[in-house]
């Protein structure tokens, strides 16, 4: 019973994909390529993220997503935009900056892909 509503609720979220949203853009539905990315921003946190930086870039080894550290400002928004434009999955690692370049990225390729957030800031 749950997972017959489960999957309703899948196939809802794949019909509505093709929805337009505010400002009468439109943007292509989600169609998974290849692995996710894992963007973590280093300085997040006052430079403190050694805690999410290890844990991290071990899941991600172990999910066969790929691991990128920013190492500048901007970056995790060109990442963001390169990642929907190839049609990856993108994961921020970060505070509320990291967030705010990610989306910022991703509204700019004007494609869905799923957006994970750990919130480290």
């Amino acid at each position: 019973m749950v997972k017959e509503k489960l999957l309703c609720r899948l196939e809802h979220d794949t019909i509505s994909a093709n929805a337009s949203i505010s400002k009468g853009r439109n943007m292509e539905p989600f169609l998974p390529v290849s692995r996710p990315l894992v963007v973590l921003n280093p300085a997040a946190n006052r430079g403190h993220m050694q805690r999410y930086r290890v844990s991290v870039r071990q899941r991600a080894a172990d999910e066969g997503a790929q691991y990128i550290e920013t190492t500048r400002a901007g970056q995790a928004e060109e990442l963001a935009r390169q990642a929907a434009n190839d049609g990856r999955a993108l994961i921020i690692v970060g505070g509320d900056g990291s967030v705010h370049e990610a989306v910022n990225g991703l509204l700019a390729a004007e494609k869905r892909v799923p957006l994970g957030i750990i919130a480290a800031g």
